[in-house]
């Protein structure tokens, strides 16, 4: 494994771009979408990037890339086009410590973007670490088609239960049973069909041990004997 996958907790982090074209607009989206504080430094920008900039949702430096741009930021993304450029970009970004992506220049990448399947929560990353890009891309679009349109909602519905089914279902075991059964049940389908009024009904049930009139034999932790022979809960 040449690169170590890691999903990446952006929400209010600052964030750099740099460059101001059709990559910048890509990257620029993405960061936004995982609710990063994005600053783009470019020269010029595209037309979106100046809305988004109206629009008070980044900052724009309208002026070329200087080494400090990187100072107190979770990330940088070089995407200017100009080796040059991109190459002082991921000097400086090393040189303060930061993750570095530089556009099409995986040797100068201290990490690398996915082909990403997103369908919140649930989000899929691809990688040939940049050997092959365009199979990344074509995985992307198998795995696409081949997930349910509602798997995001599935994944919502289950942590919206997960405080009751721990209250439940007491020990680690007995949940990873719980859980398999769930997404391999009714109330899992339910959710995927789109009716989670009959899901979160079947999903009680299930909790309750009631679904399909059985009582669910999820193990319950063993409890310890005291010295007078009594029993005290763990």
């Amino acid at each position: 494994m040449d690169y170590f996958p890691i999903f990446l907790n952006l929400k209010g982090r600052s964030c750099l771009v740099v460059g101001g074209g059709a990559h910048a607009i890509d990257k620029t989206r993405l960061l936004l979408a995982a609710g990063a504080r994005v600053t783009v430094v470019a020269p010029r920008h595209a037309a979106e990037i100046e809305a988004w900039a109206v629009a008070e949702r980044i900052a724009v430096i309208g002026r070329g890339f200087v080494a400090g741009d990187v100072r107190g930021r979770t990330l940088v993304i070089a995407a200017t086009g100009r080796d040059d450029v991109d190459a002082r970009v991921a000097e400086a970004a090393e040189a303060a410590g930061v993750p570095i992506n530089v556009v099409d220049r995986v040797e100068l990448s201290g990490f690398i973007m996915p082909a990403i399947v997103d369908r919140e929560p649930v989000v899929v990353a691809i990688s040939t670490g940049g050997a092959a890009p365009l199979l990344a891309q074509r995985l992307r679009q198998t795995i696409e088609r081949a997930l349910p349109d509602r798997i995001g909602h599935l994944a919502r519905f289950a942590g919206s239960f997960r405080t009751a089914v721990k209250a439940k279902v007491p020990t680690f075991a007995a949940r990873r049973q719980f859980w398999e059964t769930f997404f391999d049940g009714p109330a899992a389908r339910a959710v995927l069909a789109g009716d989670e009024p009959a899901a979160s009904d079947r999903m009680l049930r299930l909790i309750n041990g009631r679904e399909n009139g059985d009582i669910l034999n999820f193990p319950l932790p063993r409890r310890k004997t005291t010295r007078t022979g009594r029993q005290g809960e763990n």
